[in-house]
């Protein structure tokens, strides 16, 4: 099954669209031929429709985000609730946050829908976002309609 993932670049930021993102393979080989990137939207629930995979679970995604070198990880596809037979689901937002525990170069933020959130505008002299500690960017979060904003 062919899967659609994005790489948005923008005045030194660069976001990691996955929204149907399942394997970590591809997401090595794009990374051994470009630079990391910032910020990863990666799902975490594990989707599987009548037993065949769809998207990555909390633990793969948070591999998948250090594979592509991201200190921010945005979770997405962790509101779907399992329909019997039909779409099953193994990951939850709680699991994601535990593994968390267990990754402190990986800051991550769960948005609820309708939730901003904002990345500073602050760069290094490279033009790369500076580095910080886990748990900085939690209070960057704010009422608004968009997903994610990069200023």
């Amino acid at each position: 099954m062919k899967v659609n993932n994005y790489v948005l670049s923008a005045d030194g930021l660069r976001v990691f669209i996955g929204t149907e993102a399942r394997d970590i393979e591809p997401l090595r080989k794009y990374r051994e031929e470009r630079p990391a990137v910032d910020i990863a939207l990666l799902p975490i629930d594990g989707s599987a429709l009548m037993g065949h995979g769809l998207v990555m679970n909390a633990s793969r995604a948070v591999e998948a985000s250090r594979v592509l070198g991201a200190r921010i990880l945005i979770p997405i596809h962790y509101a779907l609730r399992p329909i019997l037979v039909l779409l099953q689901t193994t990951d939850s937002i709680t699991k994601l946050m535990h593994l968390a525990a267990g990754a402190p170069d990986l800051d991550i933020i769960p948005l609820e829908t309708g939730r901003r959130w904002t990345w500073p505008h602050v760069l290094m002299g490279d033009g790369s976002p500076p580095l910080r500690p886990a748990g900085q960017f939690a209070d960057r979060l704010e009422k608004g309609p968009e997903l994610l904003e990069a200023k």
